[in-house]
């Protein structure tokens, strides 16, 4: 029987054969060949692999803030709105009071996908505004459930 380690380094290999590690590899390389003076073709290329690499971790960050919203409605964890607006009412936000009635709830973790989400449109230099719009009227358009099931 396999090891784990046995296992992982067949994995491992396989990733690398089908070119999973292709962008970390060649953007590696890439850093060797620009400290080596091969110009500016190869750091252009370097920062277009880069960029795919930074969508994918700004999608995985956007994925876990939403799987922290469902983890909180999970606890039946809910922000408490007035009691956070009461004591800043009484002595301004504090840090505390939102750590108490705010932190770790569901609308907040909703507030952080969103907050992702907007940070990556900001990357990509997306119109979201436009693209919601656009979206929206498509939507208008389709049938009840989109002709799904749910």
């Amino acid at each position: 029987m396999e090891t784990l380690n046995e296992l992982r380094d067949k994995i491992y290999a396989n990733a690398l054969a089908k070119g999973f590690y292709r962008d970390y590899l060649d953007i590696l390389s890439y850093i060797d060949k620009a400290h080596n003076g091969e110009g500016l073709d190869v750091a252009s290329a370097a920062m277009d692999r880069f960029q795919h690499i930074a969508f994918a971790q700004r999608i995985a960050l956007i994925q876990s803030e939403a799987s922290e919203a469902l983890e909180a409605d999970r606890k039946n964890r809910h922000a408490d709105l007035i009691s956070m607006q009461e004591q800043m009412q009484a002595h301004g936000f504090k840090a505390e009071d939102f750590q108490r009635y705010i932190k770790d709830t569901v609308e907040d973790e909703i507030a952080d996908t969103i907050i992702r989400l907007l940070d990556l449109c900001g990357m990509l230099d997306i119109d979201i505004d436009k693209h919601i719009e656009l979206k929206m009227q498509y939507n208008s358009s389709r049938p009840y459930l989109h002709g799904k099931e749910y």
